[in-house]
């Protein structure tokens, strides 16, 4: 059983260009917004049995793969409104916000069940289950080569993301034979990844962006400007593996069983101000803050093998990664981008 889930959706709210005598209004809005949530169930049940008086060969086999990604852009913003006097709220706010909520819940089971009953009987049983969960959104609020003012109100230029993945994996499997000679085989194996910012659990990371920034424009305003960018990231995933081998008669039963959570977080976040002119009646804040949590990871595997000769092996791995970059700064190419305000100052990152 297979389950391919994929959301990649385009949102915008813009303004590009002011034509020849600009912009204006009392205030100024622009939001994009997005909620993308996938929810797969996929599960894979397999039984085989084989009864003879001589000879009986059972084989059973049942795969489970569910392959979820959500990668969607989310952008608001002011672009080439470049001709004075611009784009001007006349008493209130110029908002521009971003805001991407990105929701994955999985679940992927497989079982198997093989018996073989006879002289000689041979029962060979696996069991595979494999959840792959992907978010790596851009989600970006800027205002560039642009004149904006808000003549007695605040500029906010915001990007917000939520980002948070679910996921139960589980595999087991069973084989069972009888007879004078017996031979039982059975494998399970339980693999789950939770990916946020990387698009493979081997490749690398930071897909997953947001940006808020003010570059190459001239932004005035009567109050507060603040340029904020913040990524909150969750995690649960829990991965389980069980395989039982059981020969009675004269033989051999071979028991094995391998499970990985892997958890990974890649998520740029960064708020900034560049090569432009910001002047502010009140407060300049550039605040970028990151919230990572892997709020449960857990890797449980057992193998239990009867029989004359009886082998069994559990291996268990648990891989958990958290590289965020989070930036928050002001540059200038020249000395005639100025930063200023009649309040606080504040760049903080988190």
């Amino acid at each position: 059983v297979s389950a391919d889930n994929r959301i990649s959706v385009n949102v915008r709210a813009y303004i590009d260009g002011d034509g020849t005598s600009g912009i204006q209004a009392a205030s100024v809005s622009l939001s994009a917004d997005d909620t993308s949530t996938i929810t797969a169930d996929a599960g894979a049940a397999s039984l085989a049995a084989s009864f003879s008086g001589t000879a009986a060969v059972s084989i059973s086999i049942g795969v489970s793969i569910a392959t979820n990604a959500i990668t969607n852009q989310v952008q608001a913003y002011i672009v080439n409104v470049d001709s004075s006097p611009g784009l001007t709220a006349t008493a209130g706010d110029v908002a521009i916000t971003a805001t991407e909520r990105a929701t994955v819940d999985a679940v992927s089971v497989a079982a198997s069940l093989s018996v073989a009953v006879s002289m000689v009987g041979v029962a060979l049983s696996g069991a595979g289950a494999n959840a792959t969960n992907v978010i790596a959104n851009d989600v970006e609020a800027y205002i560039q080569d642009s004149i904006v003012t808000a003549t007695a109100g605040d500029v906010n230029v915001e990007a917000h993301s939520s980002s948070t993945i679910s996921a139960i994996v589980g595999a087991v499997s069973a084989a069972v034979s009888g007879g004078l000679v017996a031979v039982s085989g059975s494998v399970g194996v339980a693999l789950g990844r939770n990916l946020v910012g990387y698009k493979e659990k081997d490749g690398s990371g930071l897909y997953n962006k947001v940006l808020a920034y003010i570059k190459g424009s001239t932004v005035k305003a009567g109050g507060n400007v603040l340029v904020e960018a913040d990524a909150v990231d969750r995690s649960s995933l829990e991965a389980f593996s069980g395989s039982v081998a059981i020969a009675v008669g004269i033989g051999t039963g071979v028991a094995g069983s391998g499970v990985e959570a892997t958890t990974k977080f890649g998520t740029k976040v960064q708020a900034f101000i560049e090569d432009s002119i910001v002047q502010a009646g009140g407060d300049v804040t550039v605040d970028a803050d990151a919230d990572s949590k892997i709020t449960k990871s857990h890797a449980i595997g057992s193998a239990v093998s009867a029989s004359l000769v009886g082998v069994s092996v559990a291996a268990s791995v648990v891989d958990n990664l958290i590289a965020n970059e989070v930036k928050a700064y002001v540059s200038a190419a020249t000395t005639a981008h100025t930063l200023s305000a009649s309040g606080a100052i504040a760049i903080k990152a988190n």
